[in-house]
């Protein structure tokens, strides 16, 4: 045991606790920097390699070979494997241990556990096509197995993550260790080696292996601004398992999660845990206790797809329509030149398999026909038959053919490998039942759903969430069977009973159905919008083009024989006609009574007459303003015989009368038809319209 300890102290430096390392430096701080350095680019080089054909302990040193080469000179080198330093010393370090009351594997036992590890990982083909839930069973075990062992004296915990994140790939599974903190590797790991207890590793691997839930631990971590930086890696950050009763304070809380603080555990929770509305009245500091929802039973199951073999990638090829089409000018050109369709067919098989010898044999070809068989036709000295004369001719267009015939391969090839990847993420994508939400809003009639949504934003959120999911599981032939209603085609397409696939065309055709119900509103609400943006844009049109003249409805001008259009009226002061412009209907007759849309009006002088908006009385050379209209009915007689309000008859009666308006600044003459003004023009509230008289007619004014 003395011996044991006295080699394990040689991998330090004498009178540190700092390894010995390639940088020659004793500083921990330093070593740890320049290291973290060289294993970042490490990582990035291993993560471009191409996955190994096994799993064992030659793939796990040459991982930690490739990221701490730069570092230490025993990189790639177990713990249990006597090492010799450049300076002389020696290294061994056969027991090790989290505390003096746990250990791990024993330097003597590393090798025999290591080759079992390897084995049994092959037994199980890699982990291959098994679903997400199946293989985080499956790797929590493997993963607690490797670090128990902990084959190296330093490195291990970045070898493992690496090491498991190529497995899951080459299952077709992925982990994100990026999303998980120091603090709750630390904390799993111990919990699996001391208490035998596999539950919070196994959580720790659904969170990161899990797409949903991977995405709320990305957005917590990267807007997490409550945490100084450095932080998050102290604490044990998880998300809420389902079924799992939890309690504490809100930390934080967005549209779709919120984050509870229980026992310095921070727990990541979706908003759709919460009942309806108690999310709008929740705030930080709030104490809550809830249960997580149970994930809803499965209406789509996932389906595991391996990578495309080469028989089937190039059966898929064959299938090409432009490949097929290609091969049959090529055994055309065949035909001619060799007398034989199939001359080439050998060939043609290795381009199908290799495209890149499409460039070697099309050459060939041209530079040796007959390399490739007998040509066609006969020749003696200098006389060729037209056969072979027909055959030399088209050499060349088959060599520039089978040329082509390359190209299209790659291409179709490329396709091919596209859409089986394709085929693999649909089927890779499982689809829940409803949730209970979701389920009450579909058996609502349209009048109530759409109730439903104006009351709860967010249950829109959660219907286009759920269609979203529907559309990438279901194939353009999926599509098919649900439209025929084929329930037999949908469940071989889907791996599903003829039940299932009932229900499948039930949803589909009710979540259809309500997407055209939020299309037909949202169509109708636009044209509403566009409508009224129309009309304001007449409106606002119309008094930028003469801002003095809006009355209300009316903007009215007395000009003789012309055509005025303002607002709703158009008007033209045409004596003794009648004019019918939009809601006016008026003939200036003379003491008539005429009656058209809003306005009733008699030509009759000195009587007051008052209809619909307009009160009018035809009293000469005074001002009248009654309503939205302004008018003075100046015609040259004498202002001793006006009349104004019945029996006023002097100005001293129209101040008495009307004391808020200033009439003694108005003198009234002979000579001319409207009020002259005294004082500044803004003291007189009062505007004007022009009445004139002409050959004893009269220009009666029009609202």
């Amino acid at each position: 045991m003395p011996a044991a300890k006295s080699l394990s102290r040689n991998y330090f430096y004498h009178g540190t606790r700092v390894l010995k390392n390639k940088y020659q430096t004793k500083n921990a701080e330093q070593l740890e920097k320049r290291m973290a350095r060289d294993v970042a680019n490490a990582i990035l080089a291993l993560q471009k390699e191409e996955l190994p054909e096994r799993f064992d302990a030659s793939y796990i040193k040459h991982i930690h070979r490739c990221l701490f080469g730069k570092t230490f000179e025993w990189a790639g080198c177990t713990r249990d494997m006597l090492f010799k330093f450049q300076d002389g010393t020696s290294a061994l370090m056969s027991k090790m241990g989290l505390n003096p009351d746990f250990s791990f594997v024993d330097g003597e036992k590393i090798q025999e556990q290591l080759l079992s590890f390897g084995e049994i990982i092959a037994g199980k083909n890699n982990l291959k096509g098994l679903s997400r839930e199946e293989f985080v069973r499956e790797v929590t075990q493997f993963f607690a197995s490797l670090n128990w062992i902990h084959p190296f004296s330093e490195g291990n915990g970045r070898v493992q993550r690496l090491f498991f994140e190529k497995l899951a790939e080459n299952a077709g599974h992925e982990l994100d260790f990026s999303l998980v903190t120091n603090k709750r590797m630390t904390s799993v790991c111990a919990e699996a080696m001391e208490n035998s207890n596999l539950e919070p590793m196994e959580h720790m691997f659904e969170d990161i292996s899990d797409p949903k839930r991977r995405s709320l631990l990305k957005n917590f971590m990267h807007h997490a601004t409550i945490f100084k930086e450095g932080i998050l890696d102290t604490r044990c950050i998880v998300v809420a398992k389902e079924g799992v009763s939890i309690s504490g304070s809100v930390l934080d809380i967005t549209r779709d999660n919120f984050v509870i603080n229980s026992n310095d555990t921070l727990i990541i929770c979706a908003t759709k845990d919460l009942e309806r509305g108690t999310l709008k009245t929740l705030k930080k500091g709030d104490f809550v206790s809830l249960t997580p929802s149970q994930t809803p039973g499965v209406l789509i199951p996932e389906r595991r797809m391996g990578p495309l073999s080469q028989s089937e990638l190039s059966s898929m090829i064959s299938q090409n329509s432009s490949v097929q089409e290609c091969l049959q000018n090529i055994k055309r050109l065949s035909k001619i030149i060799y007398g034989n369709p199939e001359a080439v067919n050998g060939t043609m098989n290795l381009v199908l398999r290799s495209p890149h010898y499409a460039q070697q044999i099309s050459e060939r070809i041209q530079n040796d026909p007959k390399s490739i068989a007998k040509l066609a036709g006969r020749k003696f000295l200098c006389w060729k038959s037209r056969t072979r004369k027909a055959a030399e001719r088209h050499v060349v267009l088959l060599s520039v053919a089978v040329e082509t015939h390359g190209k299209i391969v790659t291409r179709a090839r490329n396709e091919s490998m596209e859409e089986h990847q394709q085929k693999q993420m649909r089927a890779g994508h499982a689809v829940a039942l409803p949730s209970r939400y979701l389920s009450e809003f579909f058996s609502l009639s349209p009048q109530q759903r759409e109730n439903a949504l104006s009351q709860d934003p967010g249950l829109k959120e959660d219907f286009e969430d759920y269609v979203r999911s529907l559309n990438q599981r279901l194939s353009p032939n999926d599509r098919k069977a649900i439209r025929e209603e084929d329930c037999m085609a949908l469940s071989r397409t889907l791996d599903v009973s003829v039940v299932q696939a009932q229900k499948i065309v039930e949803l589909v055709k009710i979540t259809d159905g309500i997407k055209q119900e939020l299309e037909h509103s949202a169509s109708k609400y636009l044209t509403m919008k566009n409508s009224a943006s129309k009309y304001l844009t007449m409106k606002n049109s119309a008094y930028a083009r003469d801002p003095e003249q809006v009355y209300g409805n009316l903007s009215y001008t007395s000009a003789q024989s012309q055509e005025q259009v303002y607002g709703n009226l158009s008007y033209t002061s045409a004596q003794s006609q009648e004019q019918v412009y939009g809601n006016l209907s008026y003939t200036s007759a003379q003491s008539q009574e005429q009656v058209y849309g809003n306005l009733s009006y008699t030509s009759a002088q000195s009587q007051e007459q008052v209809y619909g908006n307009l009160s009018y009385t035809s009293a000469q050379s005074q001002e009248q303003v009654y309503g939205n209209l302004s008018y003075t009915s100046a015609q040259n007689q004498n202002p001793a015989h006006d009349s104004v309000y019945g029996s006023i008859q002097s100005v001293k009666d129209l101040q008495q009368q009307d004391p808020e308006h200033n009439y003694a600044e108005i003198d009234f003459t002979k000579s001319t038809n409207r009020p002259v003004q005294r004082s500044d023009s803004s003291k007189t509230p009062y505007s004007t319209v022009k009445k004139s008289r002409s050959n004893n007619r009269t220009q009666s004014p029009c609202i």
